[in-house]
């Protein structure tokens, strides 16, 4: 499909590219709520310098598409793999989109629905929120076919709820072998389908480039970058990841408050 040559990297966003505090998120107004954190001029400059020197760049971010912010995509991005891997795209071009299936929505709806909690769905156009006392209003829902409708082609990628209800779930025999369980912030979990994974997503991309390019490389900063470790030549760990993701590494940079995009670029004679 696309024919260009370099090295190629993956970027996460949070913790990677940026980060923000999901407490404070919460306390923006709504309709930035959602939105991912965007680099400072520094790592925007180290990625604008490492596409000049003829390599590609590509997001890789377990956020839906409608989710990371403008001003992150105003970069010279080859692609992105969003989702978890979930979601594709070179150019503009979607490679990959794996949504869960209805017979999986079905299994799931008692479990969300009788679970008293906010359930987030998130589509590869946005988010909606489910709960028994949902205002009337876009973006929001009372059951799961009233979510999985407002979402663009009634897909549904990723399903986010409280740790204790996806342990829950994940007792359920029929449904664990079909979900993968992704452990965030604040005792949330995602779930998402089996195959959708980060090393799903990028080997998706390398699958449709010219096989002569270079070296490939991949930093990250949470469990479901072990994923991405196991898809690059080179896995890069920020200094702020869990240590089980810095022992999968090859290299360890600096923290997301000091650059550490900036410095594993340098490291590695990238810019």
């Amino acid at each position: 499909m696309a024919k260009k040559n370099g090295d190629i990297c993956f970027f996460d966003i949070d913790g990677t590219l940026a980060w923000q505090d999901p407490k404070l998120a919460q306390e923006l107004p709504e309709d930035e709520r959602d939105l991912s954190p965007y680099p400072n001029e520094a790592v925007s400059q180290a990625i604008r310098d490492f596409v000049a020197k003829g390599n590609m760049a590509f997001i890789c971010t377990g956020r839906t598409l409608s989710c990371i912010h403008p001003k992150l995509l105003e970069l010279p991005w080859t692609g992105i793999v969003c989702l978890a891997g979930g979601y594709a795209e070179i150019d503009g071009h979607a490679i990959r989109d794996l949504s869960m299936t209805p017979s999986m929505l079905q299994h799931l709806a008692p479990y969300l629905e009788q679970s008293g909690e906010v359930i987030r769905f998130e589509g590869l156009n946005g988010v909606v929120r489910m709960s028994a006392d949902a205002p009337d209003a876009p973006g929001y829902a009372r059951t799961l076919g009233d979510a999985v409708t407002q979402l663009q082609h009634y897909s549904v990628y990723k399903i986010l709820m409280s740790t204790s209800l996806a342990n829950h779930i994940a007792q359920d025999k029929a449904l664990e072998p079909l979900l993968c369980f992704n452990e965030l912030e604040l005792e949330v979990t995602e779930i998402s389908p089996r195959e959708c994974t980060k090393r799903g997503g990028i080997q998706s991309v390398l699958d449709a480039l010219d096989p002569h390019h270079g070296t490939v490389y991949g930093i990250g900063d949470a469990s479901n970058d072990i994923s991405l470790m196991n898809a690059v030549d080179v896995g890069i760990a920020m200094g702020n990841a869990p240590d089980y993701l810095k022992d999968k590494a090859d290299y360890v940079t600096d923290t997301v408050d000091h650059d550490g995009v900036v410095a594993a670029l340098e490291h590695f004679r990238l810019i």
